[in-house]
């Protein structure tokens, strides 16, 4: 019996050694296999930046996108857990493709090996290898800058600020790839450079030459903006954000009717605040116009759909409200607004309105959300050109 007690006692040591054994290995496999989900994820992370950064950086080009998207996964990668535990460098791999729509796309490939905790203890597994791969594509942007070259951008700094905050927004832009235009507008509107690839030459050589007076036909800009939006081509499902960056040192006051101006002969005219006969504009080049104030005394307006006396506040109300209902009729087309407003004597209001900003009482999740931007005073504007940059960059690249 003692003999027979001795032998089942071994037995259960065996079988509790070999059970704890296994055990041991399952907890060290739930440990390792845990670690490397996690070495996993980490790497991922680094990748995923690593190709978003390269693809907003493609219009400095490939070799600048490149370094961009090494240097971005490197300082992801020294952030994780990773490097305490890698038995090697890291290796990754940047590359530019086209899609099927002739866009340009980054795809990034990393891998690294890294030490385990116990199955080490098995043969052939000190070491497990981690990857990950990411690919970011960049939409085709087509978009217009609409600017404010009214006489007050004179007084606040803006007419010397705006050349050099235009010129840095462009360039974050792909000049080869994208199709980009520029409207301007005071007592009457301009298309001062047409839609198109190859854009930024024309566009800093335009916006130096921008003269400032007159009041603020904005409504014109916008719809000239919005024409050459419209007047490109999309192929249904292809990968296009459309935008339209509107910029303004006050607010709409001025807009576009039909006047019976010089015997009884109707014209479109610029209808500018004040109720002379001389508070109208030529729109084709801005010059004055005199009209009878016998013939002029009302206009029809959009907004109450009503004569309304022809005084300085009902003519800027009206203004204001077809500024504000244009960039309605952008949104409705599917086109993005970002606006900018400089100087204290700005409508934020009007511009959130426009933009459809999340912040604008009248925000509607239905239609294209949009940004307004703010820069109170000259030297910052060149950074809210940058800020708008950037969300419309977050776009082309989700």
């Amino acid at each position: 019996m003692k003999q027979l007690a001795k032998q089942q006692r071994g037995v259960v040591l065996v079988t509790f050694a070999i059970s704890a054994l296994v055990l041991l290995l399952f907890f060290g496999l739930t440990v390792d296999v845990g670690f490397w989900y996690m070495s996993r994820a980490a790497l991922a992370k680094g990748t995923d930046a690593a190709a978003l950064m390269g693809v907003r950086s493609l219009s400095d080009g490939e070799a600048v996108a490149r370094d961009v998207a090494e240097n971005t996964f490197a300082m992801n990668y020294a952030a994780s857990s990773l490097p305490e535990r890698q038995a090697e460098e890291p290796q990754v791999s940047v590359n530019f493709e086209r899609d099927e729509n002739n866009n340009l796309r980054v795809s990034v490939s990393s891998r690294a090996r890294i030490h385990t905790y116990f199955l080490r203890l098995l043969p052939g597994f000190a070491t497990v290898g981690v990857r990950a791969n990411a690919q970011a594509a960049r939409a085709k942007l087509i978009m217009t800058l609409v600017l404010d070259r009214s006489g007050s951008m004179n007084s606040n700094g803006g007419a010397a600020a705006l050349p050099g905050a235009v010129e840095t927004f462009i360039n974050f832009f792909d000049d080869a790839n994208d199709f980009v235009a520029m409207s301007s507008y005071a007592d009457h509107a301009t298309l001062n450079v047409a839609i198109g690839h190859n854009f930024k030459s024309d566009i800093r050589r335009e916006v130096r030459r921008l003269r400032f007076s007159g009041w603020t036909y904005a409504h014109g800009g916008i719809d000239i903006g919005r024409a050459q939006i419209n007047s490109i081509a999309t192929s249904p499902g292809e990968n296009v954000i459309r935008a339209l960056v509107f910029f303004t040192d006050g607010q709409a006051n001025s807009f576009l009717d039909n006047v019976e101006c010089r015997n009884r002969r109707h014209m479109d005219l610029i209808l500018v605040p004040g109720s002379s006969d001389d508070d109208f504009r030529d729109p084709d080049d801005g010059s004055t116009v005199s009209c009878s104030r016998n013939r002029t005394r009302n206009f029809f307006s959009s907004k109450y759909q009503s004569l309304r006396t022809r005084n300085s506040n009902n003519v800027e109300e009206e203004g204001l409200f077809r500024a504000e209902n244009s960039a309605l009729m952008a949104r409705q087309d599917g086109i993005f607004v970002f606006s900018i407003g400089l100087g204290n004597n700005i409508n934020q209001t009007s511009l959130r309105n426009m933009a459809n900003d999340p912040g604008s009482p009248s925000y509607n999740p239905a239609q294209p959300e949009g940004v307004a931007a703010f820069a109170p005073n000259a030297g910052q504007l060149d950074a809210v050109f940058r800020q708008i940059a950037a969300k419309i960059l977050l776009r082309l690249t989700r």
